[in-house]
């Protein structure tokens, strides 16, 4: 039935001009079905048929959408895009396969404190692979997690689960030494994230964010992701994506030397400010 809905979208039909562009597109309907459906979507208020008289036969009945009818196929619209934005940044995620061995080909030390890895919902494939290069780095020792470690089992990486979430971290201040976060961080919640990293992290601490796929403010693809790009700062703001450009900005808060790398996914990192540096800052701002 949504589909007879988003065809009454902006115009006036007919029973048979709808049920001919619906059979085009999903194959033969029983005609007494459709017309269940046609008094169903009257009944719900998202429709409304007027009798008009036929200029050389039987009356005819146009249905157009109420306003109840347009706000719900805005709604469906807004939904099917959220769905289409989740699927996008699973197929970037899945396509990054060779992540792991792309990450063996940077010049990283090994580490010597403590490392975080945090996933901004369920461990993926990747993750798993990112996992397994920190571990080498550490030498085997154990790893904190925030996140879904069902799927940690198994793996040849020596971890401690450390409950809570991202942007409240049961951590002490200046623990880490780098920080992992994997996944697309939400709007309202991404300020947040990155100011409770930067303050478990020791001065001098690297955060890397390993994110699927994130837009631009100008509109670059031509594809499905700048359909996805147009439409959800344009139709549909409230989707709140955030932008390469926001995040960078909240990068600078705290971090600097922040670089930004794209290889199927994207990858932000930045070191964290040492404390004379932000204590001058702040001893900055107070005389001003």
């Amino acid at each position: 039935m949504d589909a007879i809905l988003v065809l009454l979208e902006d115009t006036y039909l007919h029973g048979y001009e709808i049920i001919k562009d619906i059979q085009d597109e999903f194959g033969e309907i029983c005609l007494s079905t459709f017309y269940r459906w046609l008094r169903e979507l009257e009944s719900l208020g998202l429709i409304d048929g007027i009798t008009v008289p036929g200029q050389r036969g039987p009356d005819r009945k146009p249905y157009a959408l109420t306003k109840k009818g347009r706000e719900y196929v805005l709604e469906l619209a807004k939904n099917s895009l959220k769905l289409l934005v989740k699927l996008y940044e699973r197929y970037r995620l899945y396509s990054a396969t060779q992540f792991e061995s792309l990450l063996t080909k940077f010049s990283f030390p090994k580490i010597s404190g403590k490392v975080l890895f945090a996933g901004m919902s369920r461990i993926h494939s990747l993750d798993i692979g990112t996992l397994r290069f920190i571990s080498r780095r550490v030498e085997g020792k154990p790893i904190d997690v925030i996140g879904d470690t069902a799927r940690l089992s198994g793996i040849e990486v020596t971890y401690r689960p450390l409950g809570g979430n991202l942007t409240e971290m049961p951590a002490r201040d200046n623990t880490y030494c780098e920080i992992w976060v994997s996944g697309t961080p939400k709007k309202h919640e991404i300020a947040d994230i990155i100011r409770v990293c930067a303050r478990v992290l020791k001065p001098e601490g690297i955060l890397r964010l390993i994110v699927p796929h994130m837009f631009s403010k100008s509109v670059e693809d031509e594809g499905i992701g700048g359909f996805i790009q147009y439409a959800s700062m344009n139709l549909f703001s409230e989707i709140e994506l955030v932008f390469k450009e926001e995040l960078i900005d909240l990068l600078k808060m705290y971090f600097s030397d922040i670089s930004v790398i794209e290889t199927g996914i994207l990858v932000f990192w930045g070191k964290k400010r040492g404390m004379n540096r932000r204590r001058k800052s702040k001893s900055r701002k107070t005389r001003a």
